[in-house]
């Protein structure tokens, strides 16, 4: 890029929040796992090696802007609190981030609430002649990565890093907030999809989000109400999203750019990243209209994983180039390699479809089996 950038983007993935910025007529510099081709092509994207601990070098070694993180970092708040030393950060800081993802804390904040309740949490292995169901959760987790349903009574190795969480069924949804001057402004809610064919050993994986539009929630009052105490709770700024099960019980709050937002953007014709940017830069002017969306009903995106090592082909950049008419606005994204490999359970791309009804879900299925064309065994 000639110009320097003007914001930082660090997490597991940046891609999609660097999109985002560069929708919004930003200048991003990413710092991430993959540095993907198609990040690398549109702004400088740094790979690091080991997770999360190179961040901060990488940081030091950046442009003197401002920063923001996304999935990932929020487990790590001494971290943050180095790194918001070296860079300002435009984001929810080390004290936020040690309240707010304390699952106890949580249910504190919700526990004069009638409608929203917190699954009932254990630090250590519940008794084994309990009726519920449980799940045994990594307190340093991010897109579902090593939850388990718990073997009650029994006590396995790791348990100082991990809690239980009462297992709710039901549908999942994710919705995504603005807090801003003291305020929250509810900004969509996505339908989540969890656990893939090919990882089966991962049950709650994270795999993609549906968006539809315009907000038809029956309850987007109460979640506002709920947004907003969230925000005075926890002195949140910024975008934020908060996960529920089955409607009513909120699992954790992800209190920085989330998986959804992208699928939201796209569904609105908007650019929440650039409303975020404006809660710390109040004189910024940046184009919150996103003018390459076609605000389509339904917008739909997953993960593909890869179902056993494989080896990147050049078809891979073939689809991109065809289906990728707006590259900022893509349907084939966090592109590897053409002779990369990858190894079971990595994953491969994004992949994004909308549309009308069933022919979003049809769209999708085809693509990914493309996709899977596209990969060579080992």
């Amino acid at each position: 890029m000639s110009e320097q950038p003007n914001i930082i983007i660090v997490g597991a993935s940046a891609r999609a929040a660097a999109f985002s910025a560069l929708r919004a007529g930003m200048r991003p510099y990413a710092i991430d796992l993959f540095a993907d081709c198609d990040l690398a092509d549109v702004c400088p994207a740094v790979k690091i090696e080991s997770y999360p601990h190179d961040f901060e070098q990488a940081l030091a070694k950046a442009p003197e802007v401002p920063w923001i993180y996304t999935g990932g970092l929020e487990n790590y708040p001494d971290l943050v609190e180095r790194m918001s030393a070296r860079r300002p950060l435009y984001g929810n800081g080390a004290e936020v981030l040690r309240q707010i993802r304390d699952p106890r804390s949580l249910a504190a904040c919700l526990a004069e609430c009638d409608v929203f309740q917190v699954p009932e949490i254990h630090a250590s292995t519940p008794p084994a002649n309990s009726e519920k169901q449980w799940l045994r959760k990594p307190r340093r987790s991010s897109a579902g990565l090593g939850i388990r349903r718990a073997e009650l009574g029994k006590r396995l190795a790791g348990e100082e890093h991990c809690y239980y969480q009462e297992f709710i069924p039901g549908p999942c949804r994710s919705v995504v907030y603005l807090a801003r001057s003291g305020d929250c402004e509810l900004l969509g809610v996505t339908a989540q999809k969890s656990g893939v064919a090919e990882v089966p050993e991962e049950p709650f994986l994270y795999a993609g989000s549906d968006a539809s539009g315009p907000g038809d929630s029956d309850d987007v009052d109460l979640l506002c109400d709920l947004g907003r105490k969230l925000t005075k709770t926890f002195g949140l700024r910024g975008l934020f999203n908060a996960d529920f099960a089955n409607d009513d019980s909120l699992l954790e709050i992800n209190p920085r750019y989330s998986a959804s937002v992208e699928v939201l953007e796209h569904c609105r014709g908007k650019n929440f990243l650039a409303l975020h940017w404006r809660e710390f830069e109040p004189e910024y002017s940046g184009q919150t209209e996103c003018w390459l969306s076609n605000r389509m009903n339904t917008v739909a995106k997953r993960v593909v994983y890869a179902a056993q090592d494989c080896t990147v082909t050049p078809e891979l950049e073939r689809l991109r180039r065809s289906w990728n008419v707006e590259r900022l606005l893509p349907c084939l994204a966090d592109i590897p390699r053409a002779g990369d490999i990858l190894r079971r359970g990595q994953p491969v791309v994004t992949v994004i479809a909308e549309g009308q009804g069933a022919e979003v879900q049809r769209l999708l299925n085809s693509r990914i089996e493309a996709v899977k064309l596209a990969l060579s065994p080992v």
